[in-house]
């Protein structure tokens, strides 16, 4: 799969609040709205936001994450996390 997939996926949780209680409710379930690979959807089931990041999301998008409180992540947490990502991107180490 892509970034393309996952981005689609993140931007159901910016629009469609109904996504954003399946994915509260029963992520797996949530995560079948779009095609994934099964890395793909574990990354984003388990928060992975510095993975996510190296295989293309969008840091907008991902925000979503931290805005509905999902999977524990609130403001400072996600920016902790892209910070870590970003560091990770231009030291060329594993995100």
């Amino acid at each position: 799969m892509s970034a393309y997939e996952i981005n689609k996926f993140l931007h159901l949780l910016h629009v469609d609040d109904e996504v954003v209680r399946l994915f509260r409710s029963d992520p797996d379930r949530a995560l079948t709205l779009v095609p994934l690979a099964p890395e793909e959807a574990a990354a984003l089931r388990e928060g992975r936001i510095e993975e996510l990041v190296a295989r293309g999301a969008h840091y907008f998008l991902l925000y979503g994450f931290a805005r509905h409180n999902l999977l524990g992540l609130d403001r400072a947490s996600y920016l902790r996390r892209v910070r870590n990502a970003e560091r990770s991107k231009a030291t060329g180490g594993p995100p």
